[in-house]
């Protein structure tokens, strides 16, 4: 009887063995499960920070190509309205520098035509003047 309790015990405790390792395997097998999760998750979670590294610089990119472009048109339209500036400021020159010259087209003119009225005034007293000698003459012969 001894032996076959010894036997027994020995069976019951390849038996334990056998769960323990069982056992030991199992949680082994779970630990690597829950590893190989958290590593999965922790690797997810790599790849959506490096998108969303990408998205931002992307973003950042776009961002700064349209601040660039605005500054540009803003340059731009800095450089036309100075240019509209300068023209209305030639302009006004110009026309100043016109008015100025008609003005003295008009003076110029205005002396011809007085001198030239005092030229007629002088010929017309003349060819009165020879007229009455003329006359005078003519009268005289009579």
């Amino acid at each position: 009887m001894r032996e076959m309790a010894k036997a027994r015990a020995r069976r019951l405790q390849e038996v334990s063995l056998k769960r323990a390792k069982r056992l030991e395997e199992i949680e082994t097998k779970k630990a690597e499960l829950r590893k190989e999760t958290l590593e999965g998750r922790l690797q997810q979670h790599h790849e959506r920070e490096k998108k969303l590294e990408r998205i931002t610089q992307k973003q950042l990119e776009r961002e700064v190509k349209l601040e660039t472009e605005l500054a540009e048109r803003e340059r731009h339209l800095r450089e036309r309205k100075e240019l509209s500036e300068q023209n209305r400021v030639a302009r006004t020159e110009a026309t100043e520098k016109q008015r100025k010259e008609v003005s003295r087209r008009c003076d110029d003119l205005t002396d011809a035509a007085k001198r030239q009225e005092a030229l007629q005034s002088v010929i017309d007293s003349r060819e009165k003047r020879i007229a009455q000698f003329k006359a005078q003459q003519h009268d005289e012969k009579r």
